[in-house]
């Protein structure tokens, strides 16, 4: 049996990328990248918005909605897919009777994402935390959440 952990941790040492390589692998991070700027703009807009509240309030409530909607596109669409691709890949050709079903293989694709997903999972959790939470909200709009 395969030592994953081994596997996990052993550094990969990789080939240097072409230019076309580069902009290939570097594609959605520069996609990616549009959207947040177009937030980072929207935010600095918002912020410095004088006048009317009914314009400020418009503005507040669309920058909130696109960004929900972003997030949501973020967590539902790309980043599962990403992580998921080989795996869910293996798993059809398994169904399909194209292969047969070896653990060690299944833990090493899941291995090669498992940083990642951990990452995430942990930096949730850590931005949700009590010691975050309190900078910005008091006790009583802790408990209105209903989440």
């Amino acid at each position: 049996m395969i030592n994953t952990m081994f596997v996990y941790q052993m550094e990969v040492k990789l080939p240097k990328l072409t230019a076309s390589e580069f902009l290939e692998y570097n594609r959605l991070a520069e996609h990616m990248n549009s959207f947040h700027n177009h937030f980072r703009v929207s935010w600095n807009e918002l912020y410095a918005t004088r006048g009317s509240h009914h314009l400020s309030l418009r503005a507040a409530s669309r920058f909130l909605d696109t960004l929900t909607m972003h997030h949501n596109i973020e967590e539902t669409y790309v980043f599962p897919r990403l992580a998921t691709h080989k795996l869910e890949a293996y798993l059809g050709d398994y169904e399909k009777g194209v292969r047969d079903l070896r653990m060690e293989e299944v833990q090493m694709l899941m291995d090669s994402w498992k940083d990642v997903l951990w990452t995430h999972l942990d930096r949730e959790v850590e931005e949700l935390g009590a010691e975050k939470m309190r900078q910005y909200w008091s006790i009583q709009e802790m408990k209105s959440f209903g989440f």
